[in-house]
């Protein structure tokens, strides 16, 4: 026993000495990396300077090119020369960047990233996608495409990111169609990469829109939202008959954020919808439009059997024209339930910066508390 128990702690000690020289070299390893970056960094990024500044005048030298071709054999002088370029990628627009395009891809960068995407290493794998994706390089589509099959949420939401900047619309959709059914990313998430989306959006909205997966295709119509064009109501209108409700909610947010009046009466109708997130939903956006129109169906509103109806109904009312009158009449009636959710929004409107009559909506309040 004695004798397990002294080989258990020799065996123990190995370990933690192991351990501990391999942090050590470790560490070593990352200082001399550290080092050598800082030797090279001031060099390389007075050459890449420079080489952008030619760019702009259309002119590379062949000296620059045979600088490129050396300092790409080099791990760590890649690594700069990558990040300088990325730098610049993100600080132009326009012309340059083509020019920045064709200089990756005709010094060999791009294929060389794309070979990096054939590693076993999940964050290895990640970052290449990642600079794939600053670069812009449509060379790269098939390889990203590829990548997605991996079955990571880093490496699924990198790739996406850069189909994004690559701007492709066809590789964009093909991204999301496989998504169908295995969806790793959050929907706040993919809302983003839609956004940043930096190809023809208006054409990839219309596409998606329609998309067999339900899912996907609200999602498509909750970023159209941020993208305020009434072109694509007309085409997200079909959608409020529609028995989905996440479409038809998301729906409903795109004609409300655009505020598209010729649309207000399907939006309206939905205030009667079988569903009492849509009806919320309708309630809320109709504070938008500022129409008349909207009155008499939020004063229904506000006996709603569901209280968030009642409540964004009432915002609504206050806000709109005609609504605070209206809102007279509901106060010298017997529905308690409309009554109580006017008062409880009127308390909660207070701090609000927006417009309204304030003191005619006080007086009648106060009439009422009187």
């Amino acid at each position: 026993m004695e004798r397990f128990v002294i080989l258990s702690i020799i065996v123990f000690s190995i370990f933690i000495l192991m351990l501990y020289f391999y942090l050590l070299f470790e560490k070593i390893i990352e200082l001399i990396k550290y080092r050598l970056r800082k030797k090279y960094e001031d060099h390389i990024f007075d050459f890449v300077d420079n080489l952008v500044l030619n760019l702009e005048e259309g002119i590379v030298t062949e000296n620059q090119i045979k600088e490129i071709k050396r300092i790409i054999d080099d791990k760590i002088k890649m690594d700069l020369f990558e990040g300088r370029i990325i730098y610049y990628f993100n600080i132009y627009k326009g012309e340059i960047i083509k020019k920045l395009i064709k200089l990756v891809e005709d010094i060999g960068i791009v294929d060389i990233e794309l070979q990096n995407l054939k590693s076993k290493n999940i964050y290895k794998v990640s970052l290449t996608l990642k600079k794939l994706g600053e670069f812009r390089s449509k060379r790269a589509i098939e390889g990203i495409l590829e990548a997605l099959k991996i079955e990571s949420t880093d490496v699924k939401y990198n790739a996406f990111l850069a189909l994004s900047k690559i701007g492709d619309e066809k590789a964009f959709i093909k991204a999301f169609e496989s998504l169908s059914g295995n969806i790793l990313l959050s929907e706040r998430s993919l809302i983003e990469i839609i956004d940043d989306f930096e190809g023809d959006k208006q054409y990839v909205y219309k596409k998606m829109f329609n998309s067999k997966d339900n899912y996907l295709a609200s999602i498509f119509i909750k970023s159209a939202s941020n993208f305020m064009d009434i072109s694509l109501n007309e085409i997200a209108v079909k959608f409020l008959k529609e028995d989905n409700k996440e479409k038809k909610i998301a729906a409903i947010k795109l004609i409300g954020n655009t505020a598209d009046v010729r649309f207000i009466d399907e939006i309206i109708k939905c205030l009667e919808d079988e569903t009492w997130e849509v009806r919320a939903v309708a309630a809320k956006v109709l504070e938008r439009f500022s129409d008349e129109r909207a009155v008499i169906p939020l004063v229904k509103a506000l006996s709603d059997k569901v209280w968030f109806v009642r409540y964004n109904a009432a915002i609504s009312l206050i806000k709109i024209p005609g609504g605070i009158d209206a809102i007279d009449e509901v106060m010298k009636g017997e529905d308690r339930f409309a009554k109580d959710i006017i008062l409880y929004a009127a308390q909660h409107i207070a701090g609000d910066d927006k417009n309204y009559e304030k003191e005619k909506l006080a007086n009648i309040l106060e009439k009422y508390k009187g």
